[in-house]
């Protein structure tokens, strides 16, 4: 499941850039690779909590979250 994440990912990327959204492309990147990192140091830390509310949350969708979030910053700081 995560590999076809990274697919649609990387397409949405190419047709990002060639769309001329290269700045939102780099930072859905740049917050991604952030998002890599938050789940690497507190993955299951985030799990738990998220857990604990009810809420079912996969470790592998963390870095996801984290590019979309990078994607409508971009948006919204023009």
């Amino acid at each position: 499941m995560p590999s076809i994440i990274i697919i649609v990912l990387i397409l949405a990327a190419v047709i990002g850039i060639a769309a001329g959204l290269s700045k939102a492309v780099i930072s859905g990147c740049v917050w991604f690779v952030g998002g890599l990192v938050v789940q690497a140091l507190f993955g299951g830390i985030i799990v738990s909590l998220a857990a604990a509310i009810g809420i079912s949350l996969a470790a592998s969708s963390i870095p996801v979250v984290f590019a979309i979030i990078g994607v409508v910053v971009s948006f919204a700081k023009g």
